[in-house]
């Protein structure tokens, strides 16, 4: 270890992990005992264990927030997950929001739909609106960006996440031929890959995606200010067994 590993043992032990996941070519993840405990909450009200394996220490660290609160955020989403396979669908996203038939929801729905499938699942729920919960810095909100679209937990961005970032923020270039080039001008240090200080770096560079992510993130504040809120909203409809599909 160098110096600075040796006055901080975690640093050190992440580094090794890392070095070895290298050598292994074997993904690095920030899966946690805090994991466990949510695959527990998520058996025991009948959900996939699967769908909160979400790296939790990773997202309290980085959104500040406390184990409670991302049960609580849980919960909610499970209220919106009627049939419980851990997934929304646009039409179980509006009806929680008592907004079927808004453009406006209909847009949120959009924003964390990353993929594009139709479906989101718990871990781009809990970001999203964790991302609209507090004031944030214009730094701040880029990290966030950032975290929502990083799709598999890497903590890089790929083409196909990046283009994901600009089909939403840019909807008007939605077919433009330049994405690979710009992915190529983003990633500076040419890894095949865009890393939070390269993204950062180009969104300060185009204000307009600067604008539409704070757009994002005021469209999510009405609900994601108080995850009971969506609580409260969803328990006033009739309750569906997990056994019913979703319509």
């Amino acid at each position: 270890p160098n110096p600075e590993e040796k006055k901080d043992a975690l640093l050190y032990s992440r580094r090794v992990r890392d070095q070895m996941g290298t050598w292994f070519n074997l993904k690095v993840t920030n899966h946690s005992f805090d994991d466990v405990k949510l695959q527990a909450l998520a058996i025991k009200n009948h959900a996939p264990a699967e769908s909160v394996v979400i790296e939790a220490n990773a997202i309290r660290e980085h959104f500040s927030m406390k184990l409670d609160s991302i049960k609580r955020y849980f919960e909610a989403f499970l209220k919106l997950d009627t049939d419980k396979d851990g997934k929304l669908s646009r039409d179980d996203f509006l009806a929680g929001m008592e907004a079927s038939g808004s453009p406006q929801w209909s847009n949120v729905f959009d924003m964390l739909d990353e993929d594009g499938d139709g479906y989101i699942d718990f871990r781009v729920y809990l970001i999203g609106m964790a991302f609209a919960n507090t004031d944030l810095s214009s730094e701040t909100i880029f990290e966030r960006v950032y975290s929502i679209f990083d799709v598999d937990g890497d903590g890089y961005l790929n083409l196909s996440e990046f283009e994901a970032i600009l089909r939403k923020a840019c909807p008007s270039n939605e077919h433009s031929p330049k994405i690979e080039q710009i992915f190529e001008h983003v990633d500076t240090n040419k890894d095949g890959k865009i890393t939070l200080e390269e993204f950062v770096k180009y969104v300060r560079e185009n204000p307009k995606m600067a604008e539409s992510f704070d757009s994002w993130r005021r469209a999510l504040a009405p609900s994601a200010s108080d995850p009971t809120a969506l609580i409260t909203k969803t328990e006033k409809q009739t309750p569906m067994k997990a056994s019913d599909s979703k319509h």
